[in-house]
């Protein structure tokens, strides 16, 4: 069947397509782990067989018969912010209690690190900020750099804190950065000890916690956590827009925009080989099948879908402008990441009205190559 933009009954369809597919995961996701730099791999899909290397994707190696993921092993890339790599994370050893001074040096229970020195906590309070995935209330609270799948929800947690003048009496929570296209924001608020966040779109969203004790006693330096959202071994497609013309992105209206991912046997915007709103499981015959993750029909995104098993192959993305519904142009921004790496990153470009297509560019898991499109069409191409 194909998709009809006109119609009433298939804009209520949509809806309806739309609320329940923005929980749907595909099968092969191992959901609700909290995920390390160490551990992007085997979670997410089943190992290939293969006999030469040459069986095998990018960031593989054949293996006893299996290929391998072995992109984990590749060093880290630090930001001037979190400058050494330390137990495969990025820390500032001037600040991180758990590395002051050097790798694998921590302070003491009672102690912060200041300047890259361990120091009694006397005068201060001192802000703890770790986090975990709110589908594992029970799981360990980790600090510094946590890893983490894309929309995930992740729970803040500044319960740690502690001071010599008495218990901690508030705090604040800062969102310092996020990624560029992320909506982002703490629920209910940061003044709360354990506050929420669905991290919406891949990237880097950095926090800060200060706190104040019963006496007055404030931190005499904030603590940071990093959440590192990172798209899991495969291909996984995104995309979010912004539209000029709406005013309020919290009402029910706005421009809908469509995400698609399409097979190279396929014909776009056709069952069973267009992944998009309609069609939002693939049939394929694989039990790696794509799927999309998540849908949105009246505001800014995501929309994203995820690819864990791909054949070597070239799919190819793109993105439709379903409805301005009176909003005027969006601009659409679009990323494609393999085995976690970004791939291909597009800003920007203009949907001028209903109907616009977006072809986006394709991508080759066998060699990780990505084909840069970036061509805007008056319609679906043929």
């Amino acid at each position: 069947s194909t998709q009809s933009r006109s119609s009433a009954a298939s804009d209520v369809y949509k809806r309806q397509i739309s609320t329940s597919v923005r929980t749907l995961r595909s099968p092969a996701l191992c959901a609700g782990v909290i995920l390390s730099s160490l551990a992007l791999g085997g979670c997410w899909s089943e190992a290939r067989d293969c006999n030469v290397e040459g069986d095998c994707f990018l960031g593989e190696v054949c293996v006893t018969g299996q290929c391998i993921f072995v992109q984990e092993t590749a060093p880290r890339v630090c930001e001037e912010d979190r400058p050494l790599e330390c137990d495969r994370a990025c820390v500032d050893v001037q600040t991180d209690r758990a590395h002051c001074g050097a790798c694998g040096v921590a302070c003491a229970a009672t102690e912060y690190c200041a300047e890259g020195e361990c120091a009694p906590a006397a005068g201060c309070a001192v802000p703890i900020a770790r986090a975990r995935l709110a589908t594992q209330p029970d799981a360990d609270l980790a600090g510094g750099e946590v890893g983490v799948e894309p929309l995930s929800t992740v729970q803040l947690d500044s319960t740690a804190s502690f001071s010599d003048g008495g218990d901690i009496a508030s705090q604040s929570w800062t969102l310092i950065s996020k990624p560029k296209n992320s909506s982002a924001r703490l629920t209910p608020n940061g003044e709360t000890a354990t506050p929420r966040l669905n991290l919406d779109v891949a990237g880097t969203y950095v926090f800060e916690l200060e706190v104040t004790d019963a006496s007055g006693k404030a931190s005499c330096q904030p603590s940071r956590v990093y959440l590192e959202a990172t798209p899991p071994r495969g291909i996984y497609a995104e995309m979010t827009w912004s539209t000029a013309g709406d005013s309020d992105l919290s009402d029910s209206r706005g421009a809908d925009v469509d995400l698609h991912y399409l097979h190279p046997r396929a014909t776009w915007n056709r069952e069973p080989w267009d992944i998009f709103w309609f069609n939002p499981q693939a049939d394929w015959g694989d039990d790696g099948d794509p799927a999309i993750l998540v849908v949105d029909d009246d505001g800014v995104g995501p929309e994203a879908v995820y690819h864990p098993d791909p054949a070597p192959l070239s799919y190819r993305v793109g993105v439709h402008y379903y409805a301005d519904n009176g909003f005027g142009p969006s601009l659409a921004s679009a990323r494609i990441f393999f085995n976690g790496v970004n791939s291909l990153d597009l800003e920007d470009r203009e949907l001028t009205r209903t109907g616009s297509f977006w072809f986006v560019g394709a991508i080759e898991p066998a060699t990780g190559r990505v084909v840069i499109s970036d061509e805007l069409l008056e319609d679906f191409p043929d």
